[in-house]
């Protein structure tokens, strides 16, 4: 008997948790959170109150603006991916931007715009002028954009590159702060004065990337040793830097 009394309170003990946490038989529903595409826009400083358009294989377009830190997101409602970012206007620096600049994205999750992001869409789609191109590109040619191409083009862009450090980062899906000594924003402040110190504008970046055989961009002699020398003058990439750490974590990822 006082086994089975032992039982009873126990039995009961239950029953009365299971129907306190039912809120008395009701149950509670969890709405998942929506998907989304967030990132940073930068190009070694973020780009403020730039604005952004996201463009889908299926569903309407999707726009929003970036803040100080150059953050940005949306919420996805009905988007079919592979997807195009653009990221137009806006400042950089207290100066005014007048390049647009491009990503890709096959899932949702973090898709970074850069000058960097902005060189494997001129890859994939085989233009030197990603601007232009991403105000006319169909639902078919962005049905056709896979994963493996993007892969592709950023092993592309690191051969083309030579910049080792770039090895260690996926420009598209890495979470990073635009901040001096992050090495992803580190490497595009890098980019930027290598283009200075060997006279190379931005165009004619794209332009080889765009055009790029074998892998690897039909850059200027000098330009890749331009920008090793650049990098290793930025607090990730010089004595005691490296890594891909002040900032950087996951990967999936002046005026120029």
């Amino acid at each position: 008997m006082k086994m089975f009394g032992k039982h009873l309170m126990a039995a009961t003990i239950v029953a009365s948790l299971v129907a306190g946490c039912g809120g008395g038989g009701d149950s509670v529903a969890v709405t998942p959170a929506s998907p989304a595409l967030s990132g940073t826009a930068a190009v070694g400083f973020p780009i403020v109150s730039g604005n952004v358009t996201v463009r889908c294989a299926g569903g309407n377009n999707l726009t929003t603006t970036t803040s100080t830190a150059g953050a940005w997101t949306v919420t996805l409602s009905g988007q079919t991916f592979p997807c195009a970012v653009q990221v137009n206007g806006g400042t950089i620096n207290g100066a005014t931007n007048t390049t647009p600049y491009q990503s890709l994205a096959t899932a949702a999750g973090t898709d970074n715009i850069t000058p960097l992001t902005d060189l494997i869409f001129a890859n994939v789609l085989g233009t030197a002028t990603p601007g232009t191109l991403f105000g006319t590109l169909t639902t078919a040619q962005l049905a056709a954009i896979t994963a493996t191409q993007i892969t592709t083009a950023l092993t592309n862009l690191r051969n083309g590159l030579a910049l080792t450090a770039l090895n260690n980062v996926d420009p598209l899906g890495v979470v990073f702060n635009a901040t001096p000594g992050v090495v992803t924003d580190d490497i595009l402040s890098a980019l930027r004065t290598a283009m200075t110190n060997a006279s190379q504008t931005y165009a004619s970046l794209l332009a080889a990337a765009g055009a790029s055989a074998g892998g690897v961009y039909a850059l200027p002699t000098g330009f890749k040793s331009a920008l090793t020398t650049a990098y290793a003058g930025t607090g990730s990439g010089g004595t005691g830097g490296g890594g891909v750490g002040g900032g950087d974590a996951g990967a999936q990822t002046g005026v120029l």
